[in-house]
């Protein structure tokens, strides 16, 4: 089975160390399918993803994937709130510039009316709505999602929920970032918290697995966790 693993891998940003990881000593790994990384504000969340992507210079160590060395180049796609995509380019310019364009997804996610508008023209759904057809268009197996699901109206998180299900059909590896997990939660493989600057499975802090729980769920035990 191809995975996500970790050899020595320490993540800092201005002198503080956020992770210390490395799955032969930690078993931390992602296997394919959707993993949900759960933390409240201020302890690295994205940074983690940043610094798999290869976004960050103060990250040392290595990733594997299928046991060779992670390019985030040629093997991540990274999706976050926080990027900013040109203006004066077609939706359908940039989700294409990722891959071959699978109009179903277009359609599923209703923005065949936008397709060829500028992306400066588009709401904030609409923008968030390319990034996940650039996602799924890119056919990379690691896809890292820091809270993809803000702005999304139902129809698109439902349309969002069957792209999930497709990458886990593929194989990919899925980690995704988001403070209101009741829209995805019972999709995910696996559950993940901070611990001691390492990421600890759900079932090793609460002693069960996670299994779909539900949004309420997941913040009562994350506020008892980290109080």
């Amino acid at each position: 089975m191809k995975t996500l693993s970790f050899k020595n891998f320490k993540v800092a940003r201005q002198s503080r160390l956020f992770f210390d990881l490395d799955t032969e000593q930690d078993r931390v790994s992602f296997e394919p399918g959707l993993h949900l990384l759960l933390a409240p504000n201020g302890l690295g969340k994205s940074t983690f993803l940043q610094a798999c992507s290869g976004l960050l210079a103060d990250t040392q160590g290595d990733l594997f994937f299928d046991g060779r060395t992670v390019t985030p180049a040629s093997s991540v796609f990274y999706l976050s709130e926080y990027l900013t995509l040109p203006k004066f380019i077609t939706g359908e310019e940039w989700a294409s510039s990722y891959g071959e364009a699978d109009l179903k997804w277009v359609n599923e996610l209703r923005l065949n009316d936008v397709w060829k508008k500028y992306l400066g023209r588009m709401s904030q759904g609409e923008r968030r709505k390319i990034m996940w057809l650039s996602a799924h268009f890119s056919k990379k197996s690691i896809l890292f999602l820091d809270e993809p699901l803000d702005g999304l109206d139902l129809r698109a998180i439902d349309a969002a929920r069957g792209l999930i299900n497709a990458w886990k059909a593929e194989g990919r590896v899925v980690l995704l970032v988001a403070h209101q997990t009741g829209e995805i939660a019972d999709l995910a493989t696996q559950a993940w918290v901070i611990e001691n600057q390492k990421w600890a499975d759900w079932s090793s802090i609460f002693k069960t697995p996670f299994s779909g729980e539900s949004a309420s769920e997941v913040r009562t035990k994350l506020l008892g966790h980290y109080r």
